[in-house]
């Protein structure tokens, strides 16, 4: 889970529009008033393409996103299109949320909330943050209550997501064999080189904010023992440039505690 981009409401949704829509599903319940193409595609935009909350792709040539209330409509109605309950989802989690009501017992808002503050990722399992330094325990509350309403470490979700974690982890280790190979000999092959540089780009590109699990990849990457070696053996080779620095702060911008603190 990563926080999503912080987008206005479509200038479609007015508040004359917000009144009409939500005085129709008070009068019918059955009347679907959130589904607007303008309203998704935003979402969309806002999550980048993927559930809010699973990281799962949704979407073009994938499943149809749904328009998840983060305060459930059955209970907030008049929430039924406020811009911030408004969540794209994946019909997945919207089913597992179901009614859970957030009110009384909240769980992460990634628009709002920092994912990182509440969870933390162990061998690709989510759980909830336990920083003993910390004056209360909501940020552990909040984060044990997501894990739970959304089922994030069952089966059917964790084992992509563990998948593609280990295949990145796979890569890496290629990676950082091949560099450390070359950086051992002096004569240094210049398209054994780009070919390095150009693998890392790629396993950096499954870590940023728009790639599918990118929290749990980036976390599974960047907390590799080698990883810090491995970028220093590239900035010996001279192929550490600006485009790898970015990539790797934006990778290092979702990364999420790799234990419980």
């Amino acid at each position: 889970m990563i926080k999503l981009l912080d987008l206005d409401r479509p200038p479609e949704l007015t508040d004359e529009v917000i009144d009409e829509k939500t005085s129709r599903f008070i009068n019918d319940k059955d009347s679907v008033v959130w589904k607007d193409p303008y309203i998704v595609n935003r979402l969309m935009q806002m999550s980048r393409n993927k559930c809010c909350y699973c990281e799962r792709r949704i979407g073009i040539n994938s499943e149809y996103p749904n328009v998840d209330h983060y305060h459930p409509k059955s209970r907030y109605e008049k929430e039924v299109v406020k811009w911030d309950n408004l969540l794209p989802s994946c019909p997945r989690c919207n089913n597992k949320k179901h009614t859970h009501d957030t009110e009384k017992e909240p769980i992460v808002h990634p628009k709002h909330n920092d994912p990182r503050k509440y969870l933390c990722i162990y061998y690709g399992r989510y759980y909830a943050i336990n920083n003993v330094n910390q004056a209360d325990y909501k940020y552990a509350e909040v984060g044990d209550t997501t894990c739970a309403v959304l089922h994030l470490n069952d089966l059917d979700i964790l084992e992509p997501r563990f998948n593609a974690a280990n295949t990145a982890l796979d890569t890496f280790q290629t990676i950082f064999d091949n560099a450390n190979g070359l950086y051992g000999r002096k004569d240094r092959n210049n398209t054994a080189l780009a070919k390095l540089r150009n693998s890392f780009i790629n396993l950096l590109k499954e870590a940023q904010p728009e790639s599918e699990y990118s929290a749990t990849v980036a976390t599974s990457i960047l907390g590799h023992h080698d990883y810090r070696k491995l970028i220093g053996m590239m900035e010996q080779l001279g192929i550490w440039n600006e485009d790898m620095q970015a990539l790797h702060n934006a990778a290092d911008s979702i990364r999420m505690p790799p234990t419980r603190i």
